[in-house]
C-alpha cells in the first residue's frame, strides 16, 4: 500500500496581508496583482514577498499573461482566523450609520 503524505491545513490570521490577500482571492478566481496592490493598500514589494511566500508553499500560483500577472489560489484547505474590526472602526461605524444612543435620557 502506497501512502501520499497529506497537507496540514494551513491557518493564516485574518489581519495579516497574506490572510487578507487569500479572502480576495477566494472572492474571484483570478485577480491582476496591481489590482491586489491597490485593494489592499500594500506596497508592491512586500505584497510580492508575500505572493512569493505563498507560491513557494503552494497556496497561489501567479502567471504572466499579456503584461499582467494574474494570480489564482490553488489550495481551498486555507482557514482564515476571524478579521478583527478595528475600535476606531466601530467607533466611526456606529456615528455614520445612526446608531440609536443607549442613554434613556435622550429618548
Amino acid at each position: 500500500m502506497v501512502r501520499v503524505a497529506s497537507q496540514a491545513m494551513r491557518t493564516l490570521d485574518g489581519d495579516s496581508l497574506e490572510g487578507r490577500l487569500v479572502q480576495r482571492l477566494r472572492e474571484c478566481y483570478h485577480r491582476d496583482r496591481d489590482e491586489l496592490e491597490r485593494e489592499l493598500r500594500a506596497p508592491r514589494g512586500r505584497l510580492q514577498r508575500a505572493l512569493a511566500a505563498l507560491e513557494h508553499e503552494g497556496v497561489v500560483a501567479m502567471e504572466t499573461v499579456a503584461g499582467q500577472t494574474l494570480v489564482s489560489l490553488k489550495r481551498a484547505d486555507i482557514r482564515v482566523t476571524g478579521r478583527r474590526k478595528r475600535r476606531h472602526e466601530r467607533r466611526r461605524a456606529d456615528y455614520r450609520h445612526g446608531a440609536p444612543n443607549d442613554d434613556p435620557a435622550c429618548r
